[in-house]
């Protein structure tokens, strides 16, 4: 299941920004006219369009209708992004993925270069408070400064960055009209349902990595629900049995959430099982939950509260966004030449045979979602 984050971090800010993102790399990108120019608002850190900072002569890495982007300028927006989600830098090491992220960055500063200047002065104000809980960050956290340093990113730039994407977004939310909210609402009405609940999840994955056989995660789950029902607190059966990191220490509590967040197996237990009773395990692809659904509420498009309809607009300006870097970018595109990556040289071996050193896996670092 989801975990709820905490909105007081600088990262909070950025949420958004790395969603957005998510759901374009997942799809083939690529670009529309670039002329930058704002009077009053923070201007975008590039060579080419922003005018506000000379060009660092770095190697051309992309060129389009309008600009070019360097290798060195892309290098600080991947470092930038590196800091929103450590993922970011790991997918960085896959070719056809930096490829990827580099043409999306040229979309952005296309998009940015139409945007009027009432947007940008609006998306002035959250690049000041981003700065501000940045800079905080930065002194707290010495390596985040350190890697700065290493990719020659300044902090105004990093600001420069986020007021550039935070400037395509709002200019997409303002396309989105209340009809197109009401209609995505309307696709699924049920799936708006807040619910309040606790489970415990046995999963398939132990905690020192190994697997667990369904008969086993089964029966824990049994294990689980009866003691439970025997009398037991949820806080002592959920640090006991629960593998979910996100409500195990709060005795398997989520608070209220629509049950579109879960999966299918688990939304449809939040939907159907009889109030403040504990359920038969329900198996989702993480292994066993056992639930009580404490609290059901209905919505409708008119009581909907403000923070879906926000997020709901939010969703469909990021598919705006998608929909040019599919369907525009590519015309807008004239080059892409990132440096090929050079293979690491082996080390002299002191056998005759001279055996190669794997280069260790990569591990994703991705939190299961459930």
């Amino acid at each position: 299941m989801l975990q709820n984050k905490s909105k007081s971090s600088w990262r909070s800010l950025v949420l958004l920004i790395a969603a957005v993102l998510i759901v374009m790399t997942v799809a083939t990108a690529c670009g529309k006219k670039s002329e930058t120019s704002t009077e009053g608002g923070t201007k975008e850190p590039t060579t080419q369009t922003g005018g506000e900072k000379p060009a660092d002569n770095g190697n051309v890495v992309a060129t389009y209708k309008g600009g070019t982007v360097t290798e060195a300028e892309f290098n600080k927006y991947a470092t930038f992004f590196g800091f929103m989600n450590q993922q970011y830098a790991m997918m960085l090491s896959i070719p056809q993925y930096k490829e990827q992220f580099l043409k999306e960055y040229v979309g952005y500063k296309i998009l940015f270069a139409d945007i009027d200047d009432s947007t940008k002065k609006e998306a002035d104000k959250d690049a000041d408070e981003f700065e501000k809980q940045f800079s905080e960050a930065i002194e707290k956290q010495p390596q985040m400064k350190e890697a700065m340093d290493q990719a020659g990113l300044t902090l105004e730039e990093t600001k420069g960055f986020y007021h550039l994407v935070v400037s395509v977004m709002k200019d997409a939310e303002s396309k989105v009209k209340d009809e197109a909210i009401k209609a995505e609402f309307d696709k699924d009405p049920e799936g708006f349902t807040l619910v309040e609940v606790r489970h415990v999840l046995v999963g398939l994955s132990k905690d020192d990595g190994s697997e667990r056989s369904k008969e086993d995660a089964l029966k824990l789950a049994n294990e689980a629900k009866d003691k439970l029902k025997g009398g037991a607190t949820w806080d002592e059966i959920a640090k006991e049995y629960s593998d979910d990191p996100g409500s195990k220490d709060t005795g398997g509590f989520y608070a209220s959430k629509e049950v579109k967040s879960y999966v299918t197996a688990f939304r449809e237990a939040s939907l159907k099982q009889p109030l403040n009773e504990i359920g038969e395990p329900v198996e989702t692809e993480f292994g066993y939950h056992v639930i009580q659904v404490e609290k059901r509420q209905s919505q409708t498009y008119e009581t909907m509260v403000e923070s879906t309809k926000t997020s709901l607009r939010q969703q469909l300006a990021s598919t705006i966004i998608s929909d040019f870097m599919s369907n525009e970018l590519p015309g807008l595109l004239e080059s892409v030449n990132l440096p090929q990556e050079q293979p690491a040289t082996e080390a002299p071996s002191s056998d005759t045979e001279g055996t190669k050193e794997e280069a260790p896996a990569t591990d994703d670092g991705a939190a299961k979602t459930q």
